[in-house]
């Protein structure tokens, strides 16, 4: 994730994508992933993409629970 933020900061923008996927891909219920992703992916103006990203991310976290330490 930290890799992915630097590539969106120098303008690698689709090494930035990649990378937040990679992320979102090994904790997929980590809010921070998918947002830097839909994050880049409007930066790139694929908002549909992000829209879709964030919808499937809902969808699949639907019935999941915090519970108190």
């Amino acid at each position: 994730s930290f890799l992915a933020g630097a590539a969106k900061e120098y303008g690698a923008i689709e090494s930035s994508i990649a990378l937040y996927r990679k992320s979102h891909e090994k904790e997929p219920t980590l809010p921070a992933h998918v947002l830097s992703l839909v994050h880049v992916l409007e930066i790139d103006s694929r908002q549909k993409e992000a829209l879709e990203v964030i919808k499937t991310w809902l969808r699949a976290m639907k019935n999941f629970v915090v519970t108190p330490p």
